[in-house]
């Protein structure tokens, strides 16, 4: 994402991570067929501490979840484009009611401590993301049903089919498969940094401030990995991360769009893609009946005082696009019909006073310490032209993923994950629209969340596709639910070292890449 890293701590912890199906490369490279060769480890960048990437009943933030996808996999993988495709389960069978959804599993297939993967892990791992308090994704599923040693069935709640379910098994931290041994008999604490999963590498020692270390497991199902290992040095700062890619001592990093053009014209290949992107907003505290973002008058005045154009032109470096809603332009569920909020500070004066506040008000906004503070001073200059005040409450991540699970005050810098590559349900699931499992102190209208669940359980794509542009304009128009701001494509290099990286699976990009001596 272009200025991606100047823009949001939720995208910047993991830029570094992992590249993304290019839509479109910056920059050409040429290379010829050759023969993949064993050794070597992948060195790449962890821009902050471990938080959890092993308890899946416990929350984790994105940086979380790209550690732990090294480690481990779930019974379905999402392609480039957002795709279903069978992975630890060899095929799956939705029943013709869409009651239920049979999953047929891989055989022969074991957990990094010798655990085999069956129908009794999978059960155990169910389980546990059913009832867990940290995420929604599960609840729509009944029951976890054994029905011999390779086969479950997964009965859903009301026989209501819900694709959050069936995407989130295939691309969700917490609904990935982990070691049912490790998940009964280790505590929380332990769990947090030991993702014990199936993966083609295995987590071997995290030194806190400064590397993970990952070996190779050569046990692993689908084929024994060329690299000997991927180890991740904690680089939490851009330009350093920048310099340590430019001097050949880590293999892949984020760009910042003031980055790009240099990058490319010092002969770096520069990818970018806009298929998994995060759309920015600034959530209100709506649900608290305290606060004046609890009347849409305000929140309302909130969007006409800031000017999303001077955002992307001043912020973007050119590549950004202003956003009025949770989907992206491009994607079949985006809303050409949403209106939202031209900037016009006079007509937010106007309604702060007919809310009741004709001076303004006082007001904090929630974000991680690490995030730069450009796109925060930008609203809080425009925003101030009509008397309200911003304050920052610069937080650590763990703070950050703390008070988003039980409330805060004022504004929280956030949004949600979009694009091609992500499903409209997940993207509703897990922001705007998780009943307020996450992001508690902003409002989930009941009009809206029933409308997401119906798109969700909805089996004609077209058919969920105008749910989802429906629910699109009622969020943005009729309850001014988030300030959505702007969001840009991601944007990363590759050594020209790293070969035979798999762009069209993208969690799973290095399983069978090698290194060129």
């Amino acid at each position: 994402m272009k200025k991606f890293l100047s823009i949001t701590l939720a995208v910047v912890l993991i830029t570094s991570l992992f590249l993304v199906a290019p839509d479109k490369l910056l920059a050409a490279s040429s290379s010829a067929s050759e023969e993949a060769k064993y050794g070597g480890r992948l060195i790449l960048i962890g821009p902050s501490n471990v938080s959890n990437i092993g308890n899946p009943d416990e929350l984790s933030g994105p940086t979380d979840a790209g550690y732990s996808f090294i480690a481990t996999e779930g019974l379905l993988r999402l392609d480039a484009e957002g795709n279903l495709e069978p992975w630890l389960a060899e095929k799956y069978e939705i029943a013709p009611d869409g009651s239920s959804v049979t999953f047929f599993l891989r055989k022969g297939v074991k957990f990094h401590d010798g655990t085999p993967f069956n129908a009794k892990a999978v059960k155990v791992n169910v389980d546990i993301q059913i009832n867990t308090k940290a995420w929604a994704n599960m609840k729509s599923v009944k029951s976890c049903e054994v029905i011999d040693e390779y086969t479950v069935r997964l009965n859903f709640v009301d026989g209501k089919f819900d694709w959050v379910v069936m995407n989130s098994l295939a691309g969700f931290f917490s609904c990935m498969m982990f070691s049912p041994t490790a998940l009964q008999t280790k505590d929380a604490k332990w769990l947090r940094s030991h993702p014990v999963g199936t993966g083609a590498f295995k987590l071997v020692e995290y030194k806190r401030d400064q590397y993970l270390k990952y070996d190779r497991f050569d046990e692993y199902w689908g084929g024994k990995a060329y690299l000997d290992g991927i180890d991740l040095r904690i680089i939490p700062d851009p330009t350093t991360s920048l310099l340590a890619f430019k001097s050949g001592e880590v293999h892949a990093v984020g760009i910042l769009t003031k980055d790009a053009a240099d990058m490319i014209k010092s002969g770096y290949e520069v990818r970018e893609t806009s298929n998994f992107v995060f759309n920015m907003s600034l959530l209100p505290d709506s649900n608290n009946t305290e606060s004046p973002f609890h009347d849409i008058r305000v929140r309302r005045a909130l969007e006409h005082a800031i000017d999303k154009k001077a955002l992307v032109e001043g912020l973007t470096d050119g590549y950004g696009t202003i956003s009025n809603q949770p989907f992206i332009k491009g994607t079949n569920v985006y809303s050409p019909k949403v209106v939202g909020y031209p900037y016009n500070p006079e007509k937010a004066k106007a309604l702060l006073a007919e809310a009741g506040y004709p001076n303004g008000f006082t007001t904090k906004v929630l974000m991680v310490d690490v995030m730069p503070l450009d796109m925060p001073i930008a609203v809080q200059d425009m925003v101030k032209q009509v008397a309200i005040t911003l304050e920052f409450d610069r937080v650590s991540l763990p703070q950050f993923n703390f008070q988003v699970g039980v409330g805060w005050e004022g504004l929280a810098v956030g949004g949600c994950f979009t694009g091609s590559g992500s499903d409209p349900a997940n993207s509703l699931r897990n922001g705007p629209l998780s009943n307020n499992t996450t992001w508690v102190s902003n409002n989930q209208p009941d009009e809206a969340y029933a409308l997401s669940v119906e798109a969700a359980t909805e089996l004609d794509p077209d058919k969920r596709a105008a749910i989802y542009r429906k629910l699109s304009k009622m969020l943005t128009d009729d309850y001014a639910q988030q300030c959505w701001l702007y969001w840009v494509p991601f944007m990363s290099s590759l050594s020209p070292k790293v070969k035979g990286a798999d762009f069209d699976h993208p969690m799973y990009e290095y399983n069978h890449a090698w290194l060129e001596k």
